[in-house]
């Protein structure tokens, strides 16, 4: 008697887990668990993995939701992302580039007024379409970046100020040149940042980023007109 009382009694748990949990179609998947009063041990077991599974779960979407949201001083701009090369290949690759002069004015931004780029028209011979414009550094002291060097460059000497009239005469025989030169490509971040201008002065500059640029180690173009002449 006492035993038929006992599982009378778990019938009754059984019933009221099935009830309030909506494991009808279960039940009836599984009569015989549920006649022998096993039902309610399986679905305790059940229920247990699959919270340990949700649990888990949600920390891994929890974790790569932080990932994908890093932090950044600009709002919308990412400066912790990953940042890439302009040449398609790794930073500090030395290699041969087929390049021309160009004039720093013509884009019409403030911060390029006065200066020359390189223009990229080959990498290790691989042609670039797209327009594809960087700034440099010359180790050779044989390119100029800005109106000063290349005065200095086209007369020995240097000077405070040039007139508007040599600037143009000094960029028709230099805007245009097209080199084959050794280098390669690295960066920084330059720029003013957000709420720097609450600490100091006002100036007129670019906002915080990470610019790419070429290290110019070698002009073969010069080189090998010296063969030539040789």
């Amino acid at each position: 008697m006492i035993s038929s009382m006992i599982y009378q009694n778990q019938n009754r748990q059984t019933k009221n887990v099935i009830s309030q949990y909506g494991f009808s179609d279960m039940v009836a998947e599984y009569p015989a668990c549920y006649q022998t009063g096993k039902f309610l041990c399986q679905t305790k077991l059940q229920m247990k993995h699959f919270l340990t599974l949700f649990l888990i779960l949600l920390a891994f979407w929890s974790n790569s939701q932080n990932q994908s949201s890093p932090s950044s001083s600009h709002g919308d701009t990412d400066t912790t992302a990953s940042i890439a090369t302009k040449l398609n290949i790794p930073f500090g690759t030395i290699a041969k580039l087929e390049v021309e002069v160009y004039d720093g004015d013509s884009l019409q931004m403030k911060s390029y007024q006065g200066t020359y780029l390189l223009k990229i028209n080959s990498v290790n011979g691989r042609k670039i379409s797209e327009t594809l414009l960087l700034t440099f550094i010359d180790e050779t002291e044989e390119l100029a970046k800005d109106n000063f060097e290349l005065y200095k460059m086209t007369y020995g000497k240097t000077t405070k100020s040039i007139a508007d009239k040599q600037i143009e005469k000094m960029k028709k025989k230099y805007v245009g040149r097209k080199l084959t030169i050794m280098a390669y490509e690295t960066g920084r971040f330059t720029g003013i940042p957000q709420d720097y201008f609450k600490y100091r002065p006002v100036r007129a500059d670019r906002s915080f980023h990470f610019e790419n640029y070429l290290v110019v180690v070698s002009n073969l173009t010069k080189q090998s007109t010296k063969e030539k002449k040789e």
